[in-house]
Order: structure tokens, then sequence, then C-alpha cells
């Protein structure tokens, strides 16, 4: 009885029923890292004669000379990046047609984030100069680090751009589990609190995935971890930056500010990152037409498992129409259904 299965097997590839995987609730995604850019330019005090004369001026050295003069200053923003939150979403995953292999497709998960923001700081490397109005000396040479405020993350998702695909290798010993590897390219979207301004930023990324696939249950269980880690950096175009206005807090002596204008142009930009996700689903429960032995896949296996229970058999999964029998029946109906 077994030889018109083989012959099948030779003649007809598997071929790949997919289904639709929903995320649990430990499903999980962490990052942490920080942008960072790094501007050369000049501050000025922002006394003007007309429209600020009381404001601060800024003269260069120990004893400053006179006037309103611009001090050559380099500067550098950090910007902490921390999300840290459940992961809701869904996506479709099935084994491939060829043996061994897997396909992820339509990954579209929302991270739900939440808790305190990170401090911004901001690094001055100057030389040495003294402010009018407040007095006070900047004593330079240095880079001074101070913190300038807050930022948080919102809006995070990440939405798959392009199919997945990998590897899933049979566990011996644990019928209906697979050992899975896979990567998922996609783009990373988030918004950017900094400074009270909402700032959007999209960045492309590949979520390199290791676990298991299991049948164990109807409509399949996914249980996929990723832990990976990135440091690039690059040059930034040197166009300047509009004037900024900032109340740099006094040195020497300290607990005061004095008023003075940024003119900045970017130089260089870095992004580290360490990322980690737990990503835990469940497929549709729905029993896919002529699968005898609940792995996903309409083949020559279900014949086998058919041919092995054949006759009797109440309430058995090979018997695919219900009747207490498996025969014939379920031989078309796996036929039907094969592709």
């Amino acid at each position: 009885m077994k030889t018109p299965a083989v012959a099948l097997t030779a003649l007809i590839a598997p071929v790949t029923l997919g289904a639709e995987f929903t995320l649990d609730d430990t499903s999980l995604f962490a990052v942490s890292g920080s942008m960072s850019m790094q501007f050369s330019g000049t501050l000025i005090g922002d006394w003007d004669a007309e429209t600020n004369p009381d404001g601060t001026q800024t003269r260069p050295g120990l004893w400053g000379g006179d006037g309103n003069q611009p001090i050559s200053i380099e500067l550098g923003f950090a910007i902490p990046i921390v999300l840290d939150g459940p992961m809701v979403g869904s996506m479709d995953f099935s084994l491939g047609e060829v043996p061994g292999t897997c396909l992820l497709n339509d990954a579209d998960w929302t991270v739900e984030s939440g808790g305190d923001g990170a401090a911004v700081t901001v690094s001055l490397l100057y030389d040495t100069f003294r402010s009018i109005n407040p007095d006070s000396l900047f004593v330079g040479g240095f880079p001074i680090e101070l913190p300038i405020g807050e930022t948080t993350i919102s809006d995070a998702r990440f939405v798959q751009m392009a199919p997945g695909g990998g590897t899933a290798d049979e566990v011996p010993g644990a019928p209906g589990t697979w050992d899975v590897v896979i990567t998922v390219p996609g783009v990373m979207s988030m918004t950017l609190d900094i400074l009270g301004t909402p700032y959007p930023v999209e960045t492309p990324i590949t979520v390199a995935l290791s676990g298991q696939y299991s049948t164990e249950n109807e409509g399949g269980q996914l249980h996929l971890s990723a832990a990976q880690s990135a440091d690039e950096s690059f040059d930034l175009p040197g166009e300047g930056l509009p004037t900024i206005p900032f109340e740099m807090p006094t040195i020497l002596p300290p607990g005061n500010t004095a008023g003075v204008l940024l003119d900045l142009a970017p130089q260089s930009g870095a992004f580290t990152s360490d990322l980690s996700a737990v990503v835990s689903a469940s497929g549709d429960d729905t029993v896919t037409p002529g699968d005898a032995n609940g792995d996903g896949l309409v083949n020559a296996d279900d014949i086998l498992a058919v041919l092995s229970a054949w006759g009797p058999c109440d309430g058995c999964q090979e018997d695919l129409n219900g009747d207490g029998v498996v025969n014939v029946d379920e031989i078309l109906d796996i036929i039907a259904n094969w592709g």
C-alpha cells in the first residue's frame, strides 16, 4: 500500500502553505544606544547696540579686549535612544517549497513604549574667553559636558520591506518542530521628542531572528529572538545651520547664564545601538484542508499518514472528512488540496 505514496513523493514537490501569526503578550523589543553629531563654528554674545543693548558680549582670552567678538568652538550633541516595551502586530510565516527553508513576510510590529526620558547632553570645546553682562570667565581648552534637556521616543514601528528567507531544520526526536534562522529586512520608524520638539526618524534595519517553529498547537507556534549591535559613523554635509540662541551657564563665577548665539556647521555623526527582540506568535488555528498530519503542508507525508491509519478511525486527525473511516476519500481530499 505504500508504493503509490512513494511514487507521488517523487512526482510532486512539497508546497508552501503559510499562515498569519499574531504576536502574543510575551513579545518584546528593546534598543539602547545613541546618536551623536559633531559641529564646528563660533559663538558670540547676543548683544546688539540697537535691539539688545543689555545683552551679553564675548571677548577672547583672559582679558578679552573690547567689543563683542566671536569665539571658535567645537560642539557635540549626544542624543540617547532608549526604547523598551512589548510588541503587538502580525506577520505571515511558512515552511518553504524547498525542504529546509522557510519564509516570513508582511511583518508589521508596533512597540508599545513608555517610561522616563533620557538626558540630552551637549559637549563644548573652546578657547578661554570672557563674557560681559554677566561678567564671567570661561576657562577653555577642555570639553565641558552640559545636560540641556530630555528626549523620549514614541510611535515606534517596524515594517517589513522585502521578503524574509531562512532555514528550517527538523529537530531530531521532536516531530512537528523546526529550528529556524531567518532575516527580516525592514524599516524602523519612531518619533524622537528632543527638548520638546518632535522629530520623525526612519532608518533601515535587518532583524536576524532564530528560534523554533512548532505545529504542536493548531495553527502553529513561533518562538524567535534577536540580539544584535550596530556601530556606524558618517560624514555630514558642511552646510551651516541657522543661528541658534543659547543660554550658556557661567563658569567663574557659576550660577548665571550668558546669552550667546551659535553659528555651526555639521562635520560628522555616529550611531550606536544594542538591539534585542523576542517574537512569540501563534498562527491562525484554521485547519489546512488536506493536512492529515498537522504540519501545515499538504504533500506525500499526509498520504503516508492516511495509509498508516487506514480503516476505522473515529476522531483521529487523519479522518479528514469526519466520517469515522480513513479510506480513499482522504486520499482524494489530499490530492484536491495539493498546492
